[in-house]
């Protein structure tokens, strides 16, 4: 499964999910895509503006989860367009589509996992914003341990909260065996003491490239992450400036591409730079300046 990993603050939200996708055969998990997209920059209802991730079941046979999304983002939304209720529909549509499609029930019930991730800006009253976010999950039964596998059901829940401080909040789902347990904190400490968009970004996507590396995620998670972020401003001036029809679908600038290798995609943002490989005694990859022992060691 994918590693989706958020953090939600007053002033900015980011969402980063690696983009590997594996699939068990003949008993053994196997690598099938390095450069998935499962991520989706913006999406904009009349009382949010959201990014989407999803981890789990990604294809099978002429099913496309990605595709899929995209699709029902758009059909299962709410007549009025207001964010919770779509969301509602959206797990109602997911059930159904489980249920009834027969390449779908082939696979084990352990493989039919599906996670979607919602982070973004919401506004209350019409007038006050605030960060939410929710995941959409047929393994996440309210109130009770995660199941190791599907449900019958889909379900709208809270995020998995990671940690959280009275002025941020980090949320994760999918494939966290590789994850340290310390991650969390120390992500919130930084976002609580503001640390600039770009920095807090490489931090975000150092660990998701350390837990990859970790033998506890065997093989699940890979290093080539995509990010996405939106300040406050920038969901309110989407909201403001760009009105769309009702059940209108807009994806804004694509998410920001941070691969492992040393060839480095610039989108919409300048990224980070991160190397693979690097020593213990050698400036860590994350950008910190600290050393790779201190900062994001292989684990």
């Amino acid at each position: 499964m994918t590693l989706i990993l958020g953090v939600l603050t007053r002033e900015y939200v980011m969402l980063a999910a690696d983009r590997r996708l594996t699939s068990v055969r003949e008993g053994s998990r196997q690598i099938v895509d390095e450069s998935a997209d499962k991520l989706f920059a913006q999406v904009k209802f009349d009382d949010a503006v959201i990014a989407v991730a999803f981890s789990g079941l990604a294809r099978i046979g002429n099913f496309n989860t990605s595709a899929w999304l995209q699709t029902n983002l758009l059909t299962a939304r709410d007549p009025d367009n207001q964010l919770f209720p779509s969301l509602e529909r959206l797990a109602a549509a997911a059930t159904g589509e489980f249920k009834s499609n027969p390449e779908i029930q082939s696979v084990a019930a352990a493989e039919r996992r599906l996670v979607i991730a919602v982070v973004g800006y919401m506004k209350c009253e019409g007038k006050n914003w605030f960060a939410v976010e929710r995941h959409i999950s047929n393994f996440h039964p309210p109130g009770k341990p995660e199941s190791p596998v599907a449900l019958d059901k889909f379900g709208v829940e809270p995020s998995r909260v990671l940690r959280r401080s009275p002025d941020a909040c980090v949320v994760g789902c999918g494939d966290l065996r590789g994850l340290h347990s310390k991650s969390p904190k120390r992500l919130c400490n930084l976002a609580s003491r503001r640390m600039p968009l770009e920095k807090l970004r490489g931090e975000l996507v150092g660990l998701i490239q350390t837990a990859a590396r970790s033998p506890k995620s065997e093989g699940t998670i890979g290093t080539d992450v995509f990010t996405t972020s939106m300040t406050r401003a920038q969901a309110i001036t989407t909201m403001v400036t760009k009105p769309s029809p009702t059940g209108g679908l807009i994806l804004e600038a694509p998410p920001t591409m941070v691969p492992s290798a040393d060839a480095f995609v610039k989108l919409t943002v300048q990224t980070p730079r991160f190397t693979s490989g690097t020593g213990l005694g050698e400036p860590c990859g994350c950008g910190s300046g600290k050393l790779t022992r201190d900062c994001h060691p292989p684990r």
